[in-house]
């Protein structure tokens, strides 16, 4: 399960970082290590919730195994079976039920002992006439500094590399076993797993940092990843200030931190400013061609000076929400009527938009992409006189509006559903309606589920029933889905 041993990697990870913030106690000095208790604290609390995490996924991971094996053939009757398995979970929860309030009592103490630790409110360094120097200074606090974090990607390394190299690696008054605390919560994800194998210690410091140079500095691999970034820039489909200010920051980001690197990035400029003017909206290239009104090429600088300031005019002229909601309803208005005048590319048809094509959404992926290409349309729209790189319909408007979701992932769900064939004999289907599952009256796996707050958003305005005591249709962003009662001449046996 190589899912539970990640997670057992984490928390042992978790458990190494609590023993950090313990040996700081046990060594704490004042004089040295007073700045760091807030830094502790926090790693504290971030810990413990992690760790909170980790276990509860542990347990969801557990439960599911135990599902499994439930289900499983076994010589065991199945009372014994499932005593087998009570007891086997009953003893998996009172042991972390003790791990987990052992942690709990190891952070409960290290917390009251940092809180204890905290200078007192009242308290100060030595007056003036102490002769201390320059160390007589009244204890002001200063915000607490947050080192950027790194997970592994490369575009990240270096300014990773260069913050905690100035604030952490050459500090003299941090131990290296701070400092090494310090690298550890910094941290995630592969590049955490990079180093996760060593131990926590003074003598172990240089190690891990060795081991991530030697893995994440390549200049080779770092300047791709920054080309890749700068080529990967997508053009703009409108004219917008904040959408031109976003282009103009990831330009400007990614070609510093190539100079930074050391590529002579001055001599890119007649390319540069050529990928520049690729990326904008027609709007904004139009107006940048009468801006310069030259022959001479222009240099890149020129180009980035003229689109921040076109920028900052977008911007201080955009119009309040509900402005650009009626704009927009009008907009919307204005487009349907002008394609409802054209008739379908695919059917001829007058009543319908090409997208909404009854016959275009009955082929397959492939048939679509092919009859596109033949008509020389654009993959976008489906309109004709430009091709997807030019369009300025905004999103696809073939594919579904998409979500980001979170989901559980088991080793199955459930049981094959419907849990037996059912025949359509009696059941009129209608043949011009592109189906979701084309065959969903054979049981077969169930891939996901979607949860309530996601469904509705799928949902499209047509439904149909078949038949007054059949099955209903409804029209989603997948197809048409099939769901309801059947008669009950449909269920059949199948041979």
């Amino acid at each position: 399960m190589e899912d539970y041993s990640i997670l057992r990697k984490q928390e042992r990870q978790l458990r190494a970082s609590m023993k950090g913030v313990a040996y700081f106690v046990r060594d704490y000095k004042q004089e040295l290590h007073e700045s760091q208790i807030e830094v502790r604290l926090c790693l504290l609390e971030s810990t413990m919730k992690k760790y909170y995490l980790v276990r509860q996924k542990l347990e969801v991971l557990l439960d599911a195994a135990d599902s499994d094996e439930e289900k499983e053939d076994t010589k065991e009757s199945e009372a014994a079976k499932k005593r087998r398995l009570q007891r086997q979970a009953e003893e998996r929860e009172a042991k972390f039920d003790e791990e987990t309030l052992e942690m709990e009592g190891q952070y409960c103490a290290l917390k009251g002992a940092l809180l204890a630790l905290r200078p007192k409110k009242n308290e100060s360094l030595s007056s003036s006439g102490s002769g201390e120097g320059a160390e007589t200074m009244s204890r002001v606090k200063l915000p607490d500094i947050k080192l950027p974090g790194f997970d592994g990607k490369l575009r990240d390394w270096i300014p990773f590399r260069d913050t905690f190299f100035s604030l952490i690696h050459n500090n003299e008054r941090l131990s290296d076993i701070d400092k090494f605390t310090y690298l550890r919560s910094a941290i995630s994800g592969e590049a955490l797993q990079e180093i996760s194998s060593i131990e926590l210690s003074s003598d172990n410091y240089q190690v891990a940092c060795n081991m991530l140079e030697k893995r994440y500095e390549n200049k080779k691999l770092i300047v791709k990843a920054y080309l890749d970034a700068l080529f990967g820039i997508e053009p703009l489909k409108k004219e917008s200030g904040e959408a031109l200010n976003h282009l103009v920051s990831d330009f400007d980001r990614n070609i510093q931190m190539l100079g930074k690197i050391g590529e002579d990035t001055d001599k890119w400029s007649t390319l540069l400013a050529y990928m520049l003017c690729t990326r904008l909206d027609s709007v904004t290239l139009r107006q940048w061609e009468s801006h310069h009104n030259s022959k001479d090429v222009p240099t890149y600088q020129k180009v980035m000076d003229f689109l921040r300031d076109q920028a900052l005019v977008l911007q201080s002229i955009a119009p309040s929400r509900s402005e650009d909601i009626e704009s927009r309803r009008y907009r919307t208005t204005v487009h349907t009527t002008s394609r409802i005048q054209n008739n379908c590319v695919f059917c001829g048809n007058s009543f319908h938009p090409a997208s909404a094509c009854g016959k275009f959404r009955a082929m397959s992926v492939p048939q679509r992409f092919g009859v596109v290409k033949m008509k020389r349309l654009c993959i976008n729209c489906l309109g004709s006189g430009h091709f997807a790189d030019r369009c300025s319909k905004g999103p696809c408007q073939i594919s579904s509006f998409s979500e980001d979701m979170s989901f559980h992932v088991l080793p199955k769900i459930t049981s094959d559903l419907p849990t037996t064939k059912v025949s359509l004999n009696g059941i009129k289907m209608p043949h011009d309606l592109v189906l979701a599952d084309p065959e969903f009256w054979s049981p077969g796996p169930i891939d996901m589920i979607i949860g309530a707050e996601y469904f509705c958003n799928l949902l499209r305005s047509g439904k149909c029933k078949v038949s007054d005591d059949g099955p209903t249709l409804q029209e989603t962003e997948f197809g048409w889905v099939v769901s309801g009662r059947v008669p009950d001449i449909s269920f059949e046996t199948f041979t």
